[in-house]
């Protein structure tokens, strides 16, 4: 298997087992990959585990392609390596082959289930993914009804209310002397959860010296302290309005209702509902017929979409043990200094926490599915959310070069600037993806997908060459070997199946032949400087922005 050495990353596990001889010949691997393995005895009282032993193939392999397979990758680049097409219907397989895609990713939901969730279709995917495999095309599927991914459009929450996102925010108020004082929770609000009272000296909460004080749902009533004080109270909001969840109630018929991606049961039931029930309808092997889930911009929910609301930060009910396992200190007196102050304490408080909020939302969500996808042999793709912006990477994954390196085949939402546009563009996003690639050990492959639409282009569906063009060199520059799009490529703008997408996917395609298996070889490092970030952070009652400091 790939990966790390604590992990279950599968080469098609299933085809080992029962294992009667003293040898087994692998399947194919990569170059210049690590491999792990391991002999496990069977007795009649049970399954005996081995040590874990791992090698790492030759590097040199990677170079040792013959000019005659150069010659043919060139002029004919093979499926595997052009671009994937979103759309996996039977139009698309009789035209999009026409244009020179070499796969298809299926992504509206009645792709795969046919009419509806609750009446899947057995003829639908498995039938369209027994059609991919007769043309020689790969395929993707996406892992989700509607958008973003993790809520199965609604269904984890509408099963189990209580997996629904919260997000926690500081009430507080402020006096002096030993007097009672009393924060109530605000009706739009479920409950409070603590509260903390803070001595203040020269009108400054001094946050190292909090006293929690007891709570019930409905509020804190309390005595103040001698001197100046700060009551800060902490309450939940249900997160089911104003988020990114609620973006696509419409066009994508969801509920709005997102689950907590902190809680491990949560993202469990969301692979029953969507990853278990779509594997269910393939007809032959899906790890030869599929080569994963992809997901679609999930996130954590914390920042307001459309206008103003709460300054909220992600919350789980083992955040405060979790965070005092990983860091040795209790979180729940220095609540504030989530909120407030910049002082070095403050900082590092704040760091912590997000450190504590990527670790949990790693080993509940990305790993969890990855390592559900690699058990069947498949691999676990796609891009978060707004990823180009550090201070956004904070608010939605605490860590996300952390959380997004269990990913097998990292991707990267890729901006498509005018070429006079490319110096302003925050571009560094793609090399982190594909150093996440190199990082994680497990798939050499990185994928981009060309969205016309973000990035101030949001009515431009139809990109000229040029600026795909662009795109495609300057992501596989930065480390993206495999690409993916939804831009219609049948638009009359684009010239017909000898037009433009037919120049354009042989030309990435003779890219990714090259470029797919590579490692990347460098001199200079790129810094990713997510602590500052995490100690800089603070929530706004703002809508979100990409360039807002928060």
């Amino acid at each position: 298997f790939r990966g790390k050495a604590n992990t279950i990353r599968c080469l098609n596990l299933a085809r080992v087992n029962n294992q009667p001889d003293a040898t087994f010949d692998t399947p194919v691997i990569l170059p210049d990959a690590l491999y792990y393995w391991r002999v496990d005895v069977v007795t009649a009282s049970g399954t005996v585990a081995g040590p874990v032993w791992s090698f790492r193939t030759d590097n040199r392999a990677r170079y040792e392609v013959s000019d005659t397979v150069l010659d043919n990758n060139f002029a004919n680049p093979p499926n595997e390596f052009r671009p994937v097409k979103y759309q996996l219907t039977n139009g698309a397989l009789n035209s999009y082959p026409d244009y020179g895609f070499g796969g298809y990713h299926a992504f509206f939901f009645d792709n795969i289930y046919g009419n509806s969730w609750l009446a899947p279709n057995p003829a639908k995917i498995g039938t369209l993914l027994d059609a991919v495999e007769a043309q020689g095309s790969i395929a993707w599927t996406g892992d989700d009804d509607g958008y973003p991914s993790g809520g199965a459009g609604g269904k984890v929450v509408t099963n189990n209310p209580e997996y629904e996102v919260r997000g926690v925010t500081m009430l507080s108020t402020t006096g002096s002397g030993e007097v009672p004082v009393s924060i109530n929770t605000p009706a739009d609000c479920e409950k409070m959860v603590t509260a903390v009272i803070y001595p203040v000296s020269g009108g400054v909460p001094d946050y190292t010296q909090g006293q929690v004080r007891p709570v019930l749902d409905a509020g804190v009533d309390t005595t103040g302290l001698v001197g100046s004080w700060k009551l800060c109270a902490f309450v939940l909001q249900i997160r089911d309005s104003n988020t990114q969840a609620q973006t696509t109630i419409t066009n994508f018929g969801t509920t709005g209702h997102y689950p907590d991606l902190l809680n491990s049961d949560a993202i469990a039931s969301w692979i029953g509902l969507v990853h278990e029930p779509a594997l269910a309808e393939i007809h032959g092997d899906p790890a030869s017929q599929l080569e994963g889930f992809y997901f679609n911009e999930p996130s954590l929910m914390q920042l307001n979409w459309n206008s103003s609301g709460y300054a909220c930060l992600s919350w789980n009910d083992g955040l405060f043990a979790k965070f005092q396992l990983m860091h040795g200190y209790e979180l729940e007196p220095l609540m504030a200094a989530l909120y407030e102050r910049d002082e070095l304490y403050a900082k590092r408080v704040r760091m912590h926490f997000h450190q504590t909020i990527a670790e949990m939302l790693r080993t509940s969500f990305t790993k969890q599915v990855a390592d559900w996808c690699g058990e069947r042999g498949l691999a676990q793709s796609g891009h978060p959310l707004i990823e180009e912006s550090l201070n956004i990477q904070v608010a939605n994954f605490g860590d996300m070069m952390k959380v997004f390196a269990e990913v097998q085949v990292p991707a990267v939402d890729l901006v498509m600037p005018d070429p006079n546009e490319m110096a302003s563009e925050n571009y560094h996003f793609p090399k982190q993806m594909s150093s996440m690639g190199s990082w994680n050990e497990y798939d050499r492959r990185v994928i981009g997908l060309l969205d016309p639409t973000i990035g101030g282009h949001a009515s431009r569906h139809t990109p000229s060459e040029d600026v795909i063009h662009n795109i495609v060199n300057h992501s596989a520059a930065s480390g993206v070997n495999t690409f993916t799009t939804y831009i219609d490529a049948k638009h009359a703008n684009y010239g017909g199946t000898e037009g433009v997408w037919s120049r354009v996917n042989a030309y990435a395609g003779r890219l990714s032949s090259m470029l797919t298996g590579a490692r990347v070889e460098t001199t200079v490092a790129l810094y990713y400087p997510i602590q500052m970030f995490q100690m800089e952070y603070k929530p706004s009652t703002g809508t979100h922005s990409r360039n807002r400091q928060y």
